[in-house]
């Protein structure tokens, strides 16, 4: 049976995404080649950086809540934005060693990996849906608020069942509560997005 798509989703049986995230690199490579033709006399790194947030990432992260678990997806959709950024350090003379880690290039151009911009759009999503901002009450009751007993060291602000399969364990709804619990974030501490952004912002930079 072949992958069904609904809302620019691709599903196949077995629920991997494989079709997916495979689609998703296919038009991603072509929007890049479409650039590196187009934009082949373009040294302005603001400019290329905002043609490409705009044409590839933004596909890339497009139903960014179905976020994929297995590493295999991680690196083909990570390989995307390594690829521009290997033609924007050449198109604009940023020096990089041959094989060094991108993570000083990513500092450079004022980006950062396309999983940890997934990590901080969970917690976006996490603070709208608490705060009333999106209205969806049948996920808001997926998510199970821990009440700790007297004299608990656990400090986690949700109770996760132990899930007996990966996709389980990694449907959105899991993924965000463990994403909060590992890094405590507190989703009442901010009287405003604005400010919860800026919350985050200082936890995963630390």
């Amino acid at each position: 049976m072949e992958a069904i798509k609904d809302l620019g989703i691709y599903f196949d049986p077995k629920l991997k995404f494989d079709s997916h995230i495979t689609n998703i690199a296919n038009r991603s490579n072509k929007i890049l080649g479409f650039i590196r033709r187009n934009c082949a006399d373009f040294d302005d790194s603001l400019a290329l950086k905002s043609i490409y947030c705009s044409l590839v990432r933004s596909i890339c992260e497009y139903g960014s809540i179905w976020s994929p678990y297995q590493s295999g997806h991680k690196q083909i959709i990570e390989k995307i934005q390594q690829k521009f950024i290997r033609f924007l350090s050449f198109k604009c003379s940023i020096i990089r060693e041959p094989h060094s880690s991108y993570t000083p290039l990513l500092t450079i151009l004022n980006l950062e990996t396309l999983e940890q911009r997934r990590l901080r759009l969970d917690l976006y999503f996490s603070y709208k849906l608490f705060s009333e901002n999106i209205d969806c009450p049948e996920f808001l009751s997926r998510f199970s608020f821990h009440t700790p007993i007297r004299n608990s060291w656990s400090k986690n602000t949700f109770y996760l069942n132990t899930e007996v399969t990966n996709y389980a364990s990694n449907t959105p709804h899991h993924r965000i509560m463990k994403t909060i619990n590992k890094l405590s974030i507190d989703l009442f501490i901010s009287p405003n997005f604005n400010s919860f952004k800026n919350y985050c912002n200082s936890l995963l930079v630390n």
